[in-house]
């Protein structure tokens, strides 16, 4: 058994253990799919050791879905940016900004 796996197998209680696996991703460097499968990158900024103020994008995790759990994480997600919005954790105008920056690629 996988050590991830040990860790939820005991987990306890209503929470996560403190040993739960959690990372940071500053969002998704690029994203794949086939007719059945999309595989996607996690990445983040990632500082210079020399400490020099300069830091680059690093995938640092690859996440693979079959293609309708990804079309379900969508929705899900959807529905909690609707959430953060009418709680203005997030407001229309950042998200038409957001949205700006994907424009979809011409289908040959």
């Amino acid at each position: 058994m996988t050590a991830d796996a040990e860790i939820l197998r005991n987990a306890q209680g209503d929470f996560p253990s403190p040993q739960f696996p959690t990372v940071f991703a500053d969002g998704v460097g690029s994203l794949i799919n086939s007719p059945t499968v999309v595989k996607f990158f996690l990445a983040r900024f990632e500082p210079s050791f020399s400490g020099d103020g300069r830091s680059q994008l690093q995938a640092f995790a690859q996440v693979v879905m079959p293609i309708d759990g990804f079309a379900a994480m969508f929705a899900f997600f959807e529905a909690q940016v609707r959430i953060m919005v009418q709680a203005g954790h997030l407001n229309e105008q950042r998200l038409a900004e957001l949205r700006a920056m994907f424009k979809p690629s011409p289908v040959s």
